[in-house]
């Protein structure tokens, strides 16, 4: 006859337990199968287990996890007391173990280790789950744990689950305590193979009672035998604490247990709970990092700060940034510097505790730290700077130059802080006070092995750092292999590793690495090679070789690798133009921040070092990294250029350093001058174009463009983009407009080649006064009246405005140009006339543009030697003033030097060959005249 439960219909039943049964059913409402758990019949008048009974339904519904058994409804009727939940067809954990017993030879059964650690892996998991929500199972074994034919694992009876702190509400009815399965109401709950010791001692159940029930079971997979012979509470209590554990790979050497496991299982099952897991999360990391094939430490050294002999390098050291831009060192800071005696060349770990004093501002980490005789400056390598918490951030950095920036990581004064980081491979990891904070990658090979500290103050304690070396895996990278071998610089297999992976593993990010990796092999063995032709040779095949990454996945890699080589080649044009046109190409491919992190890197590394190659790579961060434009470290770089760079007087909207992140009218700005500075008229235009397709913007900036445009000899594409400008005019509102009409009207005749007509159309035009826009045009057409030698212009244009109100600088443009057509016809009077306007003083001081004309009336009028004094006043300096560059050319033959002619930019050029050409002028030296006046048209033509 058919048997029914309220309306289920019972099909059979599919266990039994201490306190009820579990029944499967048909649920002819919802059309499903289900099972029905309800209380054994001669139990469910004892108050204490019904209440039990429904204090695990109503625990359980409480709780949500896929490995914790849904509860569809709970019922308490006339039928008696039951709920349903999900009828899971599997087999339970103890089955399974006791399957693989009997099968122990199988090692790839069901019961094998690497077969049973995900399940474990799961049970941890979801323990670690009721942990967070303050609930004990305190009954976890493997009978409790039902594995599904579809790999769910799921942990079943929670009637003796409790919340943290919850006392006890079961009193002793006097049921035996000898046997073993103690699932039932008594002083003490739980079975007595999975109990911890302090529990038959009389502590209560806690976090580290469930971990040691877990370290019972991960023991039983590792051995499939129970790790200590418990018959009864009552031996238990005799036997608690002569107990030994016996090593898993003792009792079951047939299973090749994992001696990281076994560490695990051993402190698991330590009978003091205090030198267990503190947590599931504590567990889970260490499971997975063997599940993860992580390394596991081992402690190496311990380096004590005071210690003298633990450091090979301790010094205070200068960091000058920005020296390429400019020749001061006012951002440079004096940093203590510690390097580590000891080297280490695996994965290395560095463990220890810092307190920041009251006025510390940080404290650095120095990692991957070249041997003395390969690093250039103590701080290559890598330095995590932890900052204090007013400062509000922290920074990573490579050889001085910022890759990451937290601006929620900071440590806190008077505190003591636990820090942990981690270089494994090519990953740097950090965790501070136990909670992880960031992994850094670099796809470029970290070949330092020395550790290091950085104090900007000595206001700071530090424990031990406990530096420890990472184990080897089965479960390693494929790349692991010739990764040692090219930290070993053996080139020659690590490269043909490489690229057997990279042809093996074609559509996996191991692939793309590998090939990518296998050009840095030939980049680093072509820098080994002695001679020059081998070394451009070598640089070739690495070109070819990131070449094969074009149009894979990982084609940004491409563009990085080649720039490397250029790099190398030091070629830096073709480097930026390799970054510039991977980031351009590539903006949202996943890979590019690689490409992002080498833009950066380089433009602070060129900050100090290359001039050109630094403006453009500020040029580029600021029209296509914005993200990076607002960093702390960026932004006084770019403070830092505009402040020491040369005014250009002809631009009208000047830059505010202050406003370039709030506003995008100074950055337009300063890229405007960015791009006359290195002559890119493209990037003008690219400027220009961006400039009109904004619904409002600064009227004043396209002025400038056409301007740097025109003068920068592309006068073509300066008048097509003014018509441009013209067609924009009616879109705008009335003022800007009309203000818009103003600007293109002053600069229309430049467009006109006779410069004669040119001059009377410019004084056609109604304008009210001569400011920076009149002053400009009318400064070109006399520039370009000398060029012509159309030199009577000059005067005669002069005394039309001389009355006018103009402003000092333009007056003394004015006059300059004056004096260099008096000097170039050799009219010392006219000349001399002018030069009396002003004091004797400011003629000798470089710092006016009078300078270089006076000193080149001296050499014609009082002869070589009292000229050459005046020109040897100057103060030497790498990146000169324009105006100056006569002097320093005649004084240090600035051309000379590779060096100053790679950095300087055209305009620089321009100027100087000028001002030689009228200086052999007026030395009647007509052959150097013209060779001068020759170098000026070829850069006008370039």
């Amino acid at each position: 006859m058919t048997q029914t439960i309220g309306r289920y219909v019972v099909e059979k039943t599919i266990g039994k337990g201490g306190m009820g049964e579990i029944l499967l059913a048909y649920d002819p409402v919802c059309k499903r199968e289900v099972a029905i758990k309800r209380i054994r019949t001669d139990l469910d008048k004892h108050e204490v287990l019904t209440n039990r009974f429904l204090r695990e339904a109503h625990l359980t519904a409480e709780l949500s996890h896929p490995g914790i058994i849904t509860i569809y409804t709970i019922h308490e009727d006339e039928e008696g007391l039951y709920y349903t939940m999900p009828y899971v067809e599997g087999e339970t954990l103890k089955q399974i173990l006791r399957t693989s017993l009997q099968n122990n030879q199988k090692q790839e059964s069901p019961g094998s280790i690497p077969a049973l650690l995900p399940i474990f892996h799961s049970l941890c998991q979801t323990v670690a789950y009721a942990h967070s929500r303050e609930i004990l199972h305190r009954d976890l074994k493997p009978e409790n744990v039902l594995v599904g034919k579809f790999g769910e694992v799921i942990i079943l009876d929670w009637g003796l689950a409790r919340k943290f702190g919850e006392s006890p509400q079961e009193i002793d009815l006097n049921l035996p305590e000898e046997s073993d399965e103690i699932t039932r109401p008594g002083k003490i709950v739980g079975t007595v193979a999975y109990m911890a010791p302090e529990r038959v001692l009389g502590s209560s159940s806690s976090v580290q009672t469930d971990i040691y029930a877990l370290g019972v079971t991960l023991y039983q997979m590792l051995t499939l035998r129970l790790p200590f012979r418990r018959p009864s509470i009552k031996e238990f209590r005799k036997l608690v604490e002569r107990e030994k554990l016996l090593d898993p790979e003792e009792m079951a050497p047939y299973r090749d247990v994992p001696p990281r496991l076994s560490r695990m299982v051993k402190k698991c099952l330590d009978p003091n709970p205090e030198n267990r897991y503190s947590s599931m999360e504590d567990l889970l990391h260490d499971l997975k990092g063997h599940m993860e094939g992580r390394s596991e430490w081992f402690e190496s050294h311990r380096l004590k700060v005071d210690t003298k002999s633990d450091w090979e390098f301790q010094e205070n050291v200068l960091i000058a940034k920005h020296i390429a831009l400019t020749q001061t060192t006012e951002s440079a800071d004096w940093v203590s510097v510690m390097v580590s005696k000891t080297a280490f060349a695996e994965n290395t770990r560095l463990e220890f505790q810092i307190r920041l004093g009251t006025t510390s501002a940080g404290i650095g980490i120095l990692l991957s730290v070249p041997e003395a005789a390969e690093r250039d400056h103590p701080l290559e390598g890598y330095c995590l700077w932890l900052g204090e918490e007013e400062s509000g951030f922290s920074q990573l950095f490579r050889n001085t130059v910022e890759v990451m920036h937290f601006a929620d990581l900071t440590l806190k004064k008077e505190t003591w802080h636990t820090i942990i980081l981690e270089k494994v491979d090519h990953n740097i990891h950090f965790t501070l006070d136990g909670t992880f904070r960031f992994t850094y990658l670099s796809y470029l090979p970290l070949f330092g092995t020395h550790i290091g500290l950085l104090s900007r103050d000595a206001d700071f304690t530090a424990g031990e750092i406990i530096a420890s070396v990472g184990s080897q895996n089965i479960l390693v990278s494929c790349l692991s292999i010739p990764d040692a071998f090219l930290a070993g610089r053996d080139y020659k297999r690590a490269l043909a590793e490489y690229r057997r992976i990279g042809y093996s593993f074609p559509g996996h990010a191991e692939g793309r690495e590998a090939l990518f990796r296998a050009g840095v092999t030939l980049l680093e063995e072509a820098k080994t090679y002695p001679k020059r032709e081998e070394r451009e040779q070598g640089y070739l095949l690495a070109l070819d070789e990131f070449g094969k990454l074009h149009g894979t996945p990982g084609a940004p890699l491409e563009y990085l690798g080649k720039a490397l080589v250029y790099q190398a080649l030091k070629d830096s044009e073709e480097e930026i133009k390799c970054l510039e046109l991977g980031l351009r190409r590539y903006y949202k491919h996943p890979l590019i921040s690689a490409v992002k992190e080498q833009i950066l890197y380089r433009m602070h590394e060129a900050s100090q070092k290359d001039r050109h190659a630094a403006y453009r790579l500020v040029l580029i961060t600021l029209r296509l990294l914005p993200d990076i434009v607002t960093s702390p470290d960026t932004l006084p770089l770019f403070s830092h250029l505009i402040t020491h760079w040369e005014p250009l007087p002809f631009l009208e909207s000047l830059v505010d350093p202050k406003r370039i992140e709030k506003e995008r009218s100074h950055e337009i700005r300063f890229a405007t001058s960015l791009a006359f500075w290195l002559a890119a008229p493209y990037l003008l235009q690219e400027i220009f174009e961006d400039v009109l397709k904004q619904e409002v913007f600064d009227v004043a900036v396209v002025g400038d463009l056409l301007f740097s445009l025109s003068l920068l000899g592309s006068t073509d594409l300066a008048k097509t983009l003014w018509q441009e400008a013209e067609k924009k005019k009616e879109a705008l509102s009335l003022e800007e407009g009309k203000e818009l009409k103003e600007i293109l009207d002053l600069l229309s005749p430049l467009w006109i080649p006779s410069t004669t007509e040119a001059l009377n159309t410019f004084f056609q035009l109604k304008w009210e006064g001569i400011g920076v826009r009149e002053f400009r045009t009318l400064h070109t057409l006399l520039q370009r009246a000398l060029l012509a030698n159309e030199d009577s212009l000059i005067e005669t244009t002069a005394q039309k405005i001389l009355d006018l109100p103009l402003s000092r600088q333009d007056r003394l443009e004015l006059d300059a140009l004056r004096i260099w057509a008096f000097l170039k016809n050799q009219n010392w009077e006219k000349a001399v006339e002018i030069f009396d306007t002003y004091p004797l003083e400011m003629l000798n001081q470089e710092s006016t543009l009078l300078h270089p004309l006076y000193g080149c009336y001296l050499y014609a009028t009082e002869g070589e030697e009292i000229a050459m004094i005046h020109f040897g006043g100057i103060i030497d300096t790498s990146f000169p003033r324009s105006w100056t560059l006569l002097a320093h050319e005649l004084t240090n033959q600035i051309t000379d030097s590779p060096s100053w002619y790679n950095s300087s930019f055209l305009y620089e050029r321009r100027r100087l060959f000028r001002q030689l050409a009228l200086f052999y002028r007026c030395a009647e030296k007509s052959d150097l005249e013209a060779y001068y006046l020759h170098l000026e048209h070829k850069e006008h033509t370039r």
